[in-house]
């Protein structure tokens, strides 16, 4: 009582008038409530007692017994209690599950209502449903920290407006003294990984709310998803284990642990947890995602495409996640060496949006173009033409093209090419205006512009060093085995391209696309390490991907085939 009591704004002794008690009793999932009264009767006394639905207060059962004088008032009391006994059992089986709300700080009933509400969306996976309840709960009581932070989680995992989540998780940070320990521990650990960036101290927030409740499920969850940021795997695994053991432990957990599997390239145990995902939670849209990257990444881009059509047709029209699924499906065409309705897909998307929404699509044509159809130079066109759009270089989509035209260029080996567009950057764009992520990105790739010609073991070692620090989770994977072939160390290249063919990066598009390609490059390899049966089995899984790949392809094919018949 005295925790619903402080949850709810008031001090932990306040006397519980029958009104009270109820919203008590319906914030902590119980039934009913019993109210009583002592009235005198002559000498002696009545005892009567009311039980009441906690929903409504309704009457229930009404007892009644009375004390002829002082010495019966024990035998009164004791014949009280056994009507009640023996008739409240009875009658709260007539009052239907009204389900538990959850406990969480507000002065609001109503509110708590609209909160409950959306946090039972969210355990479905159905997040946009829910957001409109968050926002008629901050309404109702705009100091509902929970119902701030859990508003920031929705746009946030949504991909909706950037501003409103930081304003959303700030505002609940603020509020955060009103609230329990272990409401502030979550509140808390939420505003520094999105916004602090001190994500040692999220780690330690999240810790701190399982000490309180070692089987609350946002703890558990966002913990394993903080252990997955810092690459910390295994420790992932292990927390998001224990989260979807819980007997209601949402579909985000179950997301999270599949993605978790991917990353440690674990596709068998993705696989299997991806079903029971499914059984559970048929209703999130989250699973045409995952499902199809987990399929993508078991080298069957067919059954991946058939998950992405069967989501599109029932997904809600005009959602981000209804246009992150058309660009998956352009993806998977990559993957099955359908390059030209891979192409005609992505610029339909950058027509439909432009080159400032429709960054990630951009990316794709360019590096598409440099990879498979009319080289560098077209890619790189691709990204000029998207620049004269671009409002001005403080806006940061033009900082990302900048960083691609540099990347494709330094894929190619065209180093001076590359300084040229890195010196623009550097010079509209100081280092103090960047993320620190984002300033050792440029840092790395000026050093390859610059050194590697002459120094190419101080590239591949700068490289090689970055990959294994903490903050840097599979950040420059997709680079790694160029500089290294550039610096002629071929067997380690060949192993990250191995590496790249079976492990989910970060961005969940680059996984796809670059799995041809991780083979392809792999098999050249091999071939000139003089490892001729692990090239024909890079080749030969290729081969069988592309099975129903576009007549584009044909040259890069006929030659896969004449070295895998050769070894034959």
């Amino acid at each position: 009582i005295q925790d619903a009591l402080q949850r709810m704004g008031r001090s932990p002794d306040t006397p519980l008038t029958p009104e009270l008690a109820r919203e008590v009793a319906l914030r902590d999932g119980v039934k009913a409530v019993l109210e009583g009264e002592v009235g005198a009767a002559g000498t002696g006394y009545i005892f009567s007692a009311t039980l009441r639905a906690a929903d409504g207060g309704a009457t229930l059962a009404s007892f009644r017994r009375t004390a002829r004088s002082e010495d019966h008032i024990l035998e009164a009391i004791d014949q009280l209690s056994r009507d009640i006994r023996g008739k409240a059992g009875e009658s709260l089986r007539s009052i239907r599950d009204g389900g538990t709300f959850q406990q969480v700080t507000t002065r609001s009933f109503v509110a708590l209502e609209k909160y409950t509400e959306a946090e039972t969306l969210f355990e479905r996976g159905r997040e946009a449903d829910a957001l409109p309840y968050l926002e008629e709960a901050v309404a109702l009581d705009p100091e509902f920290a929970m119902a701030w932070r859990k508003l920031a989680v929705a746009l946030g995992n949504l991909q909706m407006d950037e501003e409103r989540q930081r304003e959303a998780a700030e505002e609940a940070y603020r509020l955060r003294t009103r609230l329990t320990p272990l409401e502030r521990y979550l509140t808390e650990a939420y505003y520094h990984t999105t916004v602090s960036g001190d994500t040692d101290a999220g780690i330690h927030a999240y810790r701190s709310a399982l000490r309180i409740d070692e089987r609350n499920t946002a703890a558990l969850n966002n913990l394993g998803l903080q252990f997955m940021r810092t690459g910390r795997f295994s420790e992932a695994i292990e927390v998001l284990a224990a989260a979807i053991e819980l007997p209601a432990p949402g579909a985000v957990a179950h997301n999270n642990y599949v993605l978790a599997r991917l990353y440690q390239g674990e596709i068998d145990e993705a696989q299997e947890t991806l079903e029971r995902y499914r059984v559970l939670y048929p209703d999130d849209s989250r699973i045409v995602e995952v499902a199809a990257v987990t399929h993508a990444l078991a080298r069957n881009p067919v059954l991946a495409e058939q998950v992405v059509r069967e989501g599109l047709a029932t997904m809600e029209s005009g959602t981000a996640r209804e246009e992150r699924l058309h660009r998956m499906q352009y993806l998977l065409a990559i993957q099955q060496g359908r390059i030209l309705d891979a192409r005609a897909g992505l610029r339909q998307i950058v027509g439909d949006h432009g080159p400032v929404e429709a960054v990630t699509a951009i990316i794709m044509l360019a590096w598409l173009e440099s990879r498979w159809l009319e080289g560098v130079d077209a890619g790189v066109g691709i990204l000029e033409e998207a620049l004269t759009e671009v409002p001005s270089p403080e806006h940061p989509v033009w900082a990302i093209y900048h960083e691609w035209a540099a990347r494709l260029h330094l894929l190619r080996g065209s180093p001076a090419e590359a300084g040229a567009w890195l010196d623009r950057w550097t010079l509209e764009v100081p280092d103090e205006a960047l993320p620190h992520d984002a300033q050792r990105l440029r840092a790395l790739l000026t050093l390859w512009a610059d050194s590697m010609e002459h120094r190419p073991d101080e590239v591949a070692d700068a490289f090689l060093h970055r990959s294994r620090e903490s903050d840097c989770i599979r950040c420059v994977d997709d680079l790694l085995p160029f500089v290294l072939e550039q610096a002629g160390r071929l067997e380690g290249a060949r192993d990250q391209w191995n590496d790249l063919a079976r492990r989910r990066l970060p961005n969940l598009d680059a996984t796809v696309v670059l799995i041809p390609s991780a083979l392809h490059e792999s098999g050249r390899l091999s071939e000139a390490l003089g490892d001729h049966d692990a090239a024909q089995e890079a080749w030969g899984a290729l081969l069988e991907m592309w099975s129903g790949a576009g007549p584009e392809m044909e040259p890069v094919i006929a030659g896969m085939r004449a070295r895998v018949d050769d070894g034959e």
